[in-house]
């Protein structure tokens, strides 16, 4: 008789037990509402950019993002917020307001869910924070780095290099200003630096706005070399660096003028000293200059154009990959490890190779033109339309993961994995429909599964009728 009440009273003690243990977790403490229903600046930015947002069903699948920025920077319109707040809500209510805006400033892992944007980390966009995505964002990190749950920006202290933005399908790269610098009252935007060896081809300014301006003012360090200057009337200039006081350099023009094109030249050992160009250029920061009136424009190494700036910036990738592309060079691997060892190969070019874990043989054609398009993209369901000259490989940038299938013009065709954790499809030449679609054994098991339950629920209530 005892054991049953404490039989009873145990489902009793368990509930307090519980309840008594949530009472600090974060749901305790609301907020305002605005603090989930707000758009921020750069969350309606990026949903003006994008044409197809992840989760629809739609033509084409937008550009992904890499959020690079931790939360410490100060939120600009912090004044109104505790003006409007200071009477609804507590100190620690407003303060969890400021960290959830934070938050959405940098749109952290698993926040872009929320506005249908695709990213590299989080559950979104194509990219399962599995195994196989554990191993290749290694590419992204520094080396040693390894990130497990998918939340990149706690890992990354520089952008990754350009070829592995390009292969993620990553178009914007979002990064804060606590390391940027004001300089003799000129902006510098220290986040993409270029580090150039003097055997390095030039580095190009991938965007230039229609600004006229008469010098290039950089902050660097390491031995300069020249800045080539192409004007919109067609000339070209070679200007040498002249310093302005410790690192901070400029490269005057002869006139102001709106330049078509900005490249930075390695270092020359002809045009130094003997003892020139020993340490590399790291070009940190440079910003377009007028010396008529101190007017001044931010510039972007590499291919890149800033088009947001606020608490955060956001910089779209003028030369990223598209989510499915074609390449005609192919290696087979066993395993992983073998193709991250591939892959990290310096001369590795995921636009015109790729490397696939299998059994097969090896293959390399002519760089033959193709051209690939989407006619339908939903988180199940994916059809595009391949033209190619020769054969070829498809590769698809979102996860490999069991219980996908292909086909290629209605016939059954094999999904490799390819890069590690992207998909890859064989494509024949001429022009074809290739389809993928989502149909796991566990979907088909659950349902038959299920069915068996309801069946035997319906008998059990028959048979205890009688």
């Amino acid at each position: 008789n005892r054991s049953k009440k404490l039989l009873y009273a145990l489902p009793i003690i368990l509930t307090i037990v519980l309840f008594l243990g949530t009472r600090n977790l974060p749901y305790n403490n609301p907020t305002t509402p605005e603090a989930y229903s707000d758009l921020r600046p750069p969350i309606t930015r990026l949903l003006a950019s994008n044409i197809c947002a992840a989760g629809d069903s739609c033509q084409a699948p937008g550009g992904r993002l890499l959020s690079m920025s931790e939360i410490f920077f100060d939120v600009g319109d912090q004044e109104e917020i505790d003006s409007i707040y200071e009477d609804q809500l507590s100190e620690e209510a407003r303060f969890d307001y400021t960290v959830a805006i934070k938050q959405k400033e940098v749109l952290g892992p698993n926040l872009p869910l929320a506005y249908g944007l695709s990213t590299v980390d989080g559950f979104d966009g194509g990219l399962l924070p599995l195994r196989n995505y554990s191993e290749i964002t290694r590419l992204l990190l520094q080396a040693g780095a390894k990130s497990n749950d998918g939340r990149l920006r706690e890992y990354m202290v520089e952008a990754p290099e350009d070829k592995w933005l390009d292969l993620f399908n990553v178009r914007y790269l979002i990064t804060d200003k606590v390391g940027d610098q004001w300089r003799n009252d000129v902006f510098f935007d220290l986040q993409n630096p270029a580090l150039i060896f003097p055997d390095d081809p030039p580095v190009p300014i991938g965007y230039l706005p229609p600004f006229v301006a008469s010098e290039v003012w950089m902050i660097s360090s390491g031995d300069p070399g020249e800045v080539q200057i192409v004007t919109d009337d067609g000339e070209s200039w070679i200007i040498e660096a002249e310093i302005i006081e410790g690192d901070l350099i400029r490269y005057p023009w002869p006139g102001s003028t709106v330049a078509e094109a900005i490249n930075l030249l390695p270092c020359n050992p002809k045009n130094k000293k003997a003892d020139g160009c020993r340490i590399p250029w790291n070009a940190q920061a440079l910003s377009l200059f007028d010396n008529r009136d101190g007017a001044f424009f931010p510039l972007v190494p590499g291919d890149y154009r800033m088009i947001h700036s606020g608490d955060v910036k956001i910089y779209e990738n003028l030369d990223v990959l598209p989510r499915a592309f074609l390449v005609n060079k192919w290696t087979y691997v066993p395993d992983i490890q073998e193709s991250l060892g591939l892959l990290s190969d310096p001369d590795f070019d995921p636009r015109r190779e790729a490397v696939l874990i299998g059994d097969s043989d090896n293959a390399e054609g002519r760089n033959g033109q193709g051209e690939v398009s989407f006619i339908y993209y939903s988180p199940g369901e994916i059809s595009l339309k391949v033209a190619n000259r020769m054969p070829a490989l498809l590769v698809l940038t979102d996860s490999y993961y069991p219980g996908w299938k292909a086909t290629v013009d209605g016939a059954d065709a094999e999904i490799y994995q390819t890069n590690v954790n992207f998909r890859g499809v064989m494509v024949p030449e001429g022009e074809h429909i290739v389809n993928f679609s989502y149909e796991p054994r566990s979907l088909m098991g659950g349902m038959w599964l299920s069915m068996i339950g309801v069946l035997g629920l319906i008998a059990l209530a028959f048979i205890s009728r009688k």
